[in-house]
């Protein structure tokens, strides 16, 4: 039986990935060429996380003495961008249904987020999201250990938690943990392996649940 429900934030509730990926650029257009080394740093689908694509940033400028990139000032310039950015962004279609639908039913729900924590609370906060959630994780930890503490809070077995998310970490993430997955997305070009299931629209997630819960 399924008794709690992990969300990936960016891309599974909020339609945030074009905008997160722009911030990236916005905040390094001082660099020259730096659009250049991004777009080649960020289509790597294993890039890393915000402080990772600007370490390796920095790599480019290094041997430098005109200019030079902080990958930590980088990193926190695009966090403070995208709180603001994200805040205001459009949710996926269906999530507020599909949030309403669960949260009635008794579904232990969280998010699981690379995003930093503090930053990631403040921007479930002002989208008024807080209330669906019992916990709200993101980085430093990674998404296995969100898992973990769900697991543990709720003293069941990963096989009785589902995780929703948009990407191959999230997938991996789960299948590491013995989690069933549902994948969201118009297709499946951010995935390496297309999931078992898949939706486009997150008020299709209840079907996915019970076929789930009927095997």
């Amino acid at each position: 039986m399924i008794q709690g429900a992990i969300f990936d934030f960016d891309g599974t509730l909020v339609d945030s990935n074009a905008i997160k990926q722009a911030c990236f650029f916005e905040v390094a257009r001082h660099l020259p060429d730096a659009g250049r080394h991004l777009s080649n740093i960020l289509s790597d689908p294993d890039a890393g996380d915000r402080y990772a694509v600007f370490r390796k940033l920095e790599e480019h400028y290094a041997d430098r003495s005109d200019h030079q990139a902080n990958a930590d000032i980088l990193a926190e310039q695009y966090t403070h961008l995208c709180e603001l950015r994200v805040s205001q962004a459009p949710q996926i279609s269906g999530a507020q249904g599909l949030l309403e639908t669960l949260l009635k039913s008794g579904l232990h729900l969280a998010i699981s987020s690379a995003t930093p924590q503090p930053t990631l609370q403040r921007i479930v906060a002002t989208r008024g999201m807080s209330r669906y959630f019992s916990d709200i994780l993101g980085s430093p930890e990674e998404k296995t250990a969100h898992i973990d503490h769900v697991r543990k809070r709720l003293n069941v077995d990963t096989s009785n938690l589902v995780y929703i998310g948009d990407s191959e970490i999230d997938q991996q993430s789960a299948h590491m943990r013995g989690c069933a997955f549902i994948g969201v997305g118009k297709n499946a070009d951010r995935f390496h392996t297309v999931p078992d299931h898949m939706v486009e629209d997150l008020m299709e997630v209840p079907s996915v649940l019970a076929h789930i819960r009927a095997v």
